[in-house]
């Protein structure tokens, strides 16, 4: 029997070749995009499996509350909480790993290099292996991994030889780590001995302080004991915590245990994460983008099956009069939607494989790994989108009554007059249009915040990274270049990272806050076109500025309750690191962070050993290629050609926020949702000027013109787009202010946005009907009513 049903099945898709063709590639499409997501979804979870104590191992979290309220959480912890930890009996081992960025350098060759600090049971508690040689845990040795060795040793033997550190001795490489076993979140690149920080950071005895949460911490626990044992002692860790920081503008500290295995992917956006791992609100965006397409493309095949209800309907009256039961019409129609689901299966992969020009697609189907478990997920997706897909028809028309399907008198209705059919073509185009209005918006806020006004002048400012060079040798090379006016040193971009945040105190320490530091020197105000509402730029001189005169926004003014700009001058502000600083002047107010969040207070200081890039103010009249070209020809000397970093502002700013193959992959997945809607409404078109051939050739005869009988022909489905769109726009805007909710500052929708969404799919949509309308309308009625 089974037989019979797939050979009936195979028959159908055959006789029917374009509805089968519309079926398979709207269902391809659909799959494609949720295939991406499953795909990406697996890999979130592929990490850290290959560790021997994935369910003993747990990571600490550390919860902060500040005294206004904000709170966070932190993936690192304070050093303290490790110590405490190993006390406890139920402790296995407890491991802590600190990261660290820093110049190393060889003969020839300095780079910069991530590594981590670790102590020998790093390497017991964790599956990291090494190809070769060994790691004692003495100070001043460290492995490295393949990739790294050739960075710096190139062909020869990494062992035994050396890695230069700026100051203090040198690191003797003792091993080369084994590529891991799978993913992980920790960065593999190198690992230092930790009793080199101990060693290092000597008379500062770190293991005693609660201040900074600079380490991750991890505990693995004995046989047999279960997680509510580490539960139990860490809120008593966090109040000990929270009295030690008392001094501060914290209100409270807390800690919690994350088993190793749900730290991928990362459900509430961690603070300081180590290494690599999936954000989950991505996942989540995905898998519904991905299921929206593939309803869109179920409701082809439902609508297309109904509008081939009457031919089916008779179909199943036959059946059912020589005696077939309603579960072997099931089992036809479903057996038919599992076939149409497993030839779109074939053709999604088939769709990844030009998809992976774009580097998003290309790294989600890279990164995970194409086992059985991976095929039994895309098999079983499959069976399941079919099964799903088969149902609805299965149930309508295995229901007919023989008689009245015979009749052909059986039409599947939602409410009266309200065909299903109807209901499918309103709710596909909904969602479409729906789906195109909010990708407008995400389309508007990103154009918004890569070109909007930030408070400081960004055009014809020259980016160029310090690659830990001293500042004031590379700025006085650049200055030679001609069309160059000014040369400000500073620690970050700002709008395109996050400044290190310090607590700043009121000279009588009644008042403290949180402020953001941008470490800059003086040229950094008239580079920036920064308004200074009171007092006076930082001073010139670096002996006379090194970081005892500080400029404050308007937002630390009233965080520090300074009253206002005039009276702030000369004011005594007290800083975490116990420096004391007086506010030389107060800026206005400007967008140093990206538009996502709002206008925190800011402190810039003269710190020169935070000096990580020059900022260079070029002369409108110069030609920008020849003086991008000369300034990297006068760094050749400092910094090598191929470690140069060298970008206008204005231009990384927009790429920044932009996202431009962000903005590609979301325009080629909106043409994946137009074709769905598109096809399923040609198939519609075509299945009706089929039904309605000899009423188009009478009307002919009795005579109708060409454009009367397109009307006709489109009106129902013209009128259906613009249901369609009354639904939608409050739909798409609902959707959009959601999106833009998640933005201090953002762009507004706008009716251009919303009605130029409807032009879009009315466009199309109308083309799409008016296409076919068009070649019914034309054709002879004489071979339409030549059998008549």
């Amino acid at each position: 029997m089974l037989k019979s049903y797939f050979k009936i099945a195979l028959r159908n898709l055959w006789k029917h070749k374009l509805f089968s063709f519309i079926n398979i590639f709207g269902l391809a499409a659909g799959m494609a995009v949720s295939l991406l997501a499953l795909i990406d979804l697996k890999s979130a979870y592929d990490y850290d499996l290959f560790h021997p104590y994935p369910e003993q191992t747990y990571r600490i979290i550390t919860d902060l509350e500040l005294k206004e309220g904000k709170e966070s959480a932190w993936a690192s912890t304070p050093i303290q909480v490790g110590n405490m930890l190993r006390k406890y009996s139920f402790t296995k081992e407890c491991v802590q790993v600190f990261p660290a960025r820093m110049e190393l350098s060889t003969e020839t060759d300095m780079l910069p290099q991530e590594l981590s600090y670790v102590d020998p049971d790093f390497f017991r508690v964790f599956g990291f292996r090494l190809q070769r040689g060994s790691f004692s845990g003495d100070p001043y040795t460290i492995v490295i991994d393949q990739a790294t060795a050739t960075r710096f040793f190139g062909k020869k033997d990494p062992i035994g030889k050396t890695l230069k550190r700026k100051t203090g001795n040198a690191f003797t490489v003792t091993g080369i780590l084994a590529k891991p076993a799978g993913k992980t979140h920790f960065d593999c690149k190198a690992f230092a001995a930790a009793s080199t920080l101990r060693e290092i950071r000597g008379e500062r005895k770190p293991d005693s302080t609660w201040s900074e949460a600079a380490c991750f911490t991890y505990v693995r626990l004995k046989d047999g004991i279960s997680r509510a044992a580490l539960d139990k002692v860490l809120p008593a860790i966090g109040t000990l915590a929270t009295k030690e920081m008392s001094a501060s503008v914290i209100r409270s500290m807390g800690f919690r245990a994350q088993q190793l295995a749900a730290i991928s992917p990362d459900r509430e956006g961690l603070l300081v994460i180590a290494g690599h791992q999936v954000d989950m609100s991505v996942i989540l965006v995905q898998i519904g983008v991905g299921l929206v397409t593939l309803l869109l493309a179920g409701f082809n095949y439902v609508n297309l099956t109904l509008a081939r209800s009457l031919t089916r309907a008779r179909e199943v009256g036959v059946r059912k009069v020589i005696g077939a039961r309603k579960w072997h019409l099931w089992a036809q129609f479903v057996v038919e939607s599992m076939i149409l689901s497993a030839f779109a299966l074939l053709l999604s992969i088939g769709m990844l494989q030009p998809l992976q020009s774009l580097n998003v697609v290309k790294k989600i189907v890279d990164g995970v790994q194409w086992d059985a478990k991976l095929w039994i997920i895309l098999v079983s997706f499959t069976l399941v989108a079919g099964l799903l897909a088969g149902l609805v028809p299965a149930r309508l028309l295995a229901s007919f009554s023989p008689v009245m399907a015979l009749k052909g008198q059986n039409k599947p209705l939602v409410f009266k007059g309200l065909t299903l059919r109807k209901v499918l073509v309103v709710s596909q185009f909904a969602i479409s249009l729906t789906g195109i209005i909010f990708m407008l918006v995400m389309y508007r806020q990103m154009n918004f915040m890569g070109t909007g006004q930030y408070g400081f002048t960004k055009s014809n400012i020259l980016n160029i990274g310090l690659d830990d060079k001293d500042a004031r040798i590379v700025t006085a090379e650049v200055l030679k270049q001609p069309g160059i006016e000014q040369v400000t040193a500073s620690s970050g971009l700002m709008a395109l990272s996050h400044p290190a945040e310090i607590t700043a105190q009121t000279a009588d320490k009644q008042v403290a806050a949180k402020v953001c530091v941008q470490a800059a020197d003086a040229n950094f105000v008239p580079v920036f076109g920064l308004t200074l509402l009171a007092g006076d730029n930082l001073p010139a001189s670096a002996s006379d500025s090194a970081g005892t005169a500080v400029l404050l926004n308007e937002r630390a003014i009233a965080a520090l309750h300074l009253r206002n700009p005039a009276e702030a001058i000369g004011q005594l502000v007290w800083l975490s690191d116990s420096v004391s600083a007086r506010v030389s002047g107060v800026v206005k107010d400007f967008h140093f962070m990206s538009m996502k969040y709002g206008i925190d207070p800011l402190m810039i200081r003269y710190q020169p050993k935070s000096f990580r890039l020059l900022q260079v103010k070029v002369s409108a009249s110069a030609a920008p290629e020849q003086v991008v070209a000369g300034v990297s020809q006068r760094l050749a000397g400092i910094i090598k050609p191929s470690q140069q970093e060298i970008r206008w502002y204005e231009q990384e700013l927009y790429d920044h926020h932009f996202h431009a193959e962000d903005q590609l992959f979301i325009g080629v997945f909106t043409g994946m949702v137009l074709s769905i809607a598109c096809l399923g409404l040609l198939g519609m078109v075509t299945y009706t000027s089929e039904v309605r051939t000899k009423e188009v050739g009478i009307r002919k005869v009795m005579g109708a013109t060409v454009s009367q009988v397109v009307f006709l022909l489109s009106r129902d489905f013209i009128w259906l787009l613009c249901f369609a769109a009354l639904i939608a726009f409050p739909a798409g805007i609902t959707f959009g202010m959601m999106f833009l909710r998640n933005y201090a500052y953002h762009a507004s929708i706008g009716v251009f946005t919303v009605l130029s969404g409807f032009v879009v799919l009315f466009v199309i949509g109308g083309l799409t009907i008016g296409w076919q309308t068009f070649r019914t309308a034309a054709s002879n009625p004489v071979r339409s009513l030549r059998n008549e």
